[in-house]
Order: C-alpha cells, then structure tokens, then sequence
C-alpha cells in the first residue's frame, strides 16, 4: 500500500513536507513500514511516533496515527486490511442501471457499486464483465472483486428495441416492367408486394426483426400508375372519282395512319370547324363517305381520333386533319 500524506517543517510552520509510507503487512499487530523524506529514512520515537486503533471493531483493517515529533509535527492516518481477509462483494450494492436501445454493438453501460455506503473504484475494486449485452432483452453485468475485495456482485439492465420505420414507397409509372417500389431495408422483413408491373395499388408489410420495433404504420402503399395514351397519328390522302360521286356517295378508306398503336378502343368523329360539309366520318372505323353529287376538287376533313385505353394506360386523342381528292 502507498499512501502519501504533508507533515509540516517545524522551524516556518508554513512549508510542507512530502512524505510516503511503504507496508509490507505481515498482519494488522505486526505492521512494517518504512518513512521516507528527501531520499532520506526518518527515524522512529526521533522523527515520529505511531500508534493503532482498530476501525470500527473491524478485525479485517485498522487505523495507524503517525505523529511527527521533535522537528516535525502533524499527523499522517494510513488504514490498513488484513490481506488474508479481503472483503466479499457478496454484500456489494449495484445502482439501478437505465435501460438502453439496441445498437447492433456490444453495449457496455458503466455502474455504481457502494458497499458499506463507500463508492467503489473500478479499476481499483473491482472489474467488469458482461452477458447477452448486444441483442434486446435482458443483459447481465458481473461485478468481480480485485485488489481489497474478492467475490462477485450481479446487475441486470435491459436492452430495449430500437425503433425502425417503415419504408417508404416510391410511386411508379407503368412501363411494360417489374419495377420495384419498396426497398428491403436493416431491421425489418418484407412481406407483401414490393415491387410490380401493372398499374395499381399494391401494399407491403415490413415486420420489424426481435431487434427493432415499428416506430409508426410498418404498411407501405405502392402505386403504379397508368401510362399516358402512346398513340400517335398522321394524315393520309385519299381520292375518288367525280364521276362514281356523281351517281352515288362514295366511300374511302380512312383518311390517316397510326404511326403508333393506341391501347384501347378507338374511335373517331368529324369536327365541324375546319372541314367540308359534303364529308362525313363513320366513328367505328373513319371511313369518309364523300356525299352524292360532290364535284372535282381538294376537300379537307378533321378527324378526331379517340383510344379509350385500359389498365396500363390512360384514355388519348389526337385531331389530324385529312385531305381527300375528287378527281
């Protein structure tokens, strides 16, 4: 043990003399030590007196009282155990430990260990050691005796669940593709549908791991929503004769091409402004009928073809407006 203490110089009053006490115990009747100043040993009954006192009726320790004499004065007190009666942490009080959140590491919280109401030292008194201290659940922290104190004393602390949200959904744009819309993420399992092709609603479940707990709702909706209309049209030119047109109405192919199919049904109407009275649309299949009587010229039509789309896509028109000849 080393203990190191002031003893004051007689002579000023005012400096103070460092001195330091080395033991080598043998037992508490039977104390060797030696002082020691500026290098130099002082000597007993000379330099200081010492008596005994047993602490508190405790046989494991007691109080030696060095007391300067002739040029010194002031005392200097050194308590002393009996190594062959160290103390049992069995006694030992452990403060309750908060509880803390999962980590995905080894979580070691610091504790507070009184016995016979002093404070321990860890490092000194004791060390520590720990189990189950990573997942969540119940942890236990081992509190094992060193220098003075043997035995052991055990803690518990919780390691409660971290909390995990549920992952957010990015809406999509049906592409003819699985696409998806719900990323797998740490902490939780999916379940569900997290990615999709057709456009719709579609939900996912994430179902947080026995380490994480739902912060909010673990459900996330994905939509996949339809597409724009892809269909795409251009004029055509179409002719007749003036001379079946003079006996009869006639008809002619749809004057215009899809240059992109539509999705869905299609159909078509004439609009009135902008074209020519003596032709008409049929609005299955545009067909121009050209009226009975119509003579040679250039005659011009709008179309307005329709595509009512379907589940991947959204309805679309598109006005294109037609030529057809009579010649």
């Amino acid at each position: 043990m080393n203990t190191s203490a002031q003893w004051e110089k007689e002579r000023a009053g005012i400096e103070s003399w460092s001195v330091t006490i080395f033991d080598a115990l043998a037992d508490l009747g039977n104390l060797a030590w030696s002082l020691f100043f500026g290098g130099n040993e002082l000597e007993r009954d000379t330099d200081y007196t010492v008596r005994r006192t047993a602490y508190e009726g405790d046989e494991a320790c007691a109080d030696y009282v060095f007391q300067g004499t002739g040029k010194y004065y002031g005392t200097v007190h050194a308590r002393v155990y009996r190594k062959s009666q160290a103390i049992d942490l069995g006694r030992a009080t452990i403060a309750p430990i908060a509880d803390v959140t999962y980590t995905g590491s080894a979580i070691r919280p610091k504790v507070t260990v009184t016995l016979d109401g002093a404070t321990l030292r860890e490092g000194t008194d004791y060390t520590l050691g720990y189990e189950n201290n990573v997942n969540a659940g119940a942890a236990t922290v081992t509190v094992t005796g060193k220098g003075n104190y043997v035995g052991t004393a055990k803690g518990t602390f919780k390691i409660a669940r971290a909390k995990v949200a549920a992952p957010a959904a990015t809406n999509r744009t049906y592409n003819g593709k699985a696409q998806a819309g719900v990323a797998a993420g740490a902490g939780y399992v999916l379940s569900g549908t997290a990615s999709a092709t057709n456009a719709d609603g579609y939900t996912a479940t994430a179902t947080p791991d026995a380490n994480h707990e739902a912060a909010t709702s673990n459900v996330a909706t994905l939509t996949v929503a339809k597409a724009a209309q892809p269909m795409k049209v251009k004029a055509a030119k179409r002719t007749a004769k003036a001379s079946a047109a003079k006996k009869k109405a006639v008809t002619v192919a749809a004057p215009l091409k899809f240059t992109k199919k539509a999705q869905g049904k299609v159909t078509y109407a004439k609009v009135a402004r902008g074209s020519d009275k003596c032709l008409t649309v049929n609005k299955k299949t545009g067909k121009v009928t050209i009226k009975q009587g119509t003579k040679k010229g250039t005659y011009k039509v709008k179309v307005k073809v329709s595509a009512k789309g379907n589940k991947n896509y959204k309805a679309g028109s598109k006005t294109v407006t037609c030529t057809v000849v009579v010649k």
